[in-house]
């Protein structure tokens, strides 16, 4: 049980470093004069952080059947999604969204997995 929670404390680490990385990385470019670009930065901060929080995960799970690959998917999903559902209300509020969709989609995942293990 500790190891779990040791390991969901890692990702939410290593989640919260690479996205402070990436914003640090965001407003290095602030002064954005072309639209496009403006975008990409805002699209990849969720990506940064997903990569963050799966690398946390990936860490602990040093084991031949662990893929990369498959820790990420969850936390995509767990940092784009609640992401694009709030930049509408102010972009700025993109940070709560990957905090909380990125340590719940890493939760979530270690739910499951320990109930497919119990069975």
């Amino acid at each position: 049980m500790l190891r779990k929670v040791l390991k969901i404390g890692t990702a939410v680490v290593l989640g919260a470093v690479f996205y402070l990385m990436g914003l640090s990385v965001f407003l290095a470019t602030q002064p954005a004069a072309n639209e496009v670009i403006d975008f990409l930065r805002w699209a990849f901060l969720p990506v940064i952080a997903a990569v963050g929080f799966a690398l946390g995960i990936w860490v602990f799970e040093r084991k031949p059947g662990s893929r990369f690959s498959r820790i990420l998917v969850w936390t995509l999903v767990g940092c784009v999604v609640p992401s694009m559902i709030v930049v509408p209300f102010g972009a700025m509020l993109i940070v709560f969204a990957l905090c909380s969709g990125g340590t719940l989609s890493v939760i979530l995942r270690e739910v499951l997995l320990n109930r497919d293990r119990i069975k």
